[in-house]
């Protein structure tokens, strides 16, 4: 609830992604796509819940056990100030059952060649109705997809300012309770 109340106060500069693991009990949406949350628990070596990891926790200083180190709020909002050094404009389109997304990935200065990853990733934004193992009924941005799959789009280049790329993904709706709140 901590980190709900944080993003919805801010959703216009904070994003969150809500992995439901299988520990420390059955989750529901853990057992509805076990994959998308056990592949990136394995990449940030996760092993406890609750846990937040800010633009990925590079390093320990962005990472929240809530235990130790609860989560800084003030940190959250000074990472949203800095310069992205790219724009990222999605769009997506609903058609029966499928959900296209054109993503356009676009420098805004110029970047030396290195490795870089573009994840996209499906969330449905606001479930309820379902009970968790806490007794909770109202979950948050709960991750449903990584496209293409949750190791993403890599790209091993140097990016010119301007410079742009297109992805194009398309995901079969699967165990959605609302697809008006997909995101």
């Amino acid at each position: 609830q901590i980190l709900n109340d944080i993003v919805n106060a801010d959703s216009l500069n904070l994003i969150d992604l809500q992995f439901h693991t299988s520990f420390p009990g059955d989750d529901p949406f853990n057992q509805q796509n076990p994959y998308v949350t056990s592949s990136r628990l394995l990449y940030y070596g996760l092993t406890n819940v609750p846990y937040s990891l800010l633009n990925g926790g590079p390093n320990s200083w962005y990472r929240f056990d809530y235990d130790f180190r609860p989560l800084d709020e003030n940190m959250l909002l000074v990472e949203s100030l800095y310069d992205s050094k790219f724009w990222i404009n999605i769009n997506s389109q609903l058609n029966g059952n499928l959900l296209n997304i054109e993503a356009e990935v676009t420098a805004l200065q110029d970047v030396p060649t290195g490795e870089f990853s573009v994840h996209i990733a499906v969330i449905e934004r606001k479930i309820t109705g379902v009970e968790g193992i806490n007794g909770e009924t109202s979950f948050e941005n709960v991750v449903k997809a990584f496209l293409p799959d949750a190791g993403g789009s890599t790209f091993y280049k140097s990016w010119s300012k301007g410079e742009y790329q297109y992805l194009y993904q398309t995901w079969t709706l699967q165990n959605v309770y609302n697809p008006d709140e997909l995101r």
